[in-house]
């Protein structure tokens, strides 16, 4: 290996020690309860492909285990469809429930449809 980085002309790389201490808090950031799973994400961008919508990541916020999507004015928030809406908040069943029972994927349908989202 150091011979065909040599006859390359490739210099050796070297991690300086402050890059390892920063790196940390990212791995911390990215916990498993505050992120979704490969599942969960393919799930909520089949929900907002349906309802005419792309899935842009800066949106998705997880905050105690609770996902919600800004949508234009109206945020979605993935934490039970039998809470009760406001103006602007629309709650859908969770995201992990759906997988787990998709008899729940209905009523989050249901209450997708009755509202008009602005494209």
């Amino acid at each position: 290996m150091k011979q065909l980085a040599k006859e390359l002309n490739l210099l050796p790389l070297r991690l300086k020690k402050d890059t390892a201490a920063s790196a940390q808090p990212v791995a911390a950031a990215n916990t498993p309860g505050e992120t979704l799973n490969k599942e969960e994400l393919r799930l909520l961008v089949k929900i907002l492909k349906a309802i005419g919508h792309t899935c842009e990541h800066p949106n998705i916020r997880i905050q105690n285990g609770i996902t919600s999507y800004t949508l234009n004015q109206i945020t979605l928030i993935f934490d039970g469809v039998n809470k009760t809406d406001e103006h602007n908040v629309l709650h859908l069943s969770s995201l992990k429930q759906m997988l787990e029972d998709p008899a729940e994927k209905r009523p989050t349908w249901e209450k997708l449809k009755s509202i008009q989202f602005d494209a």
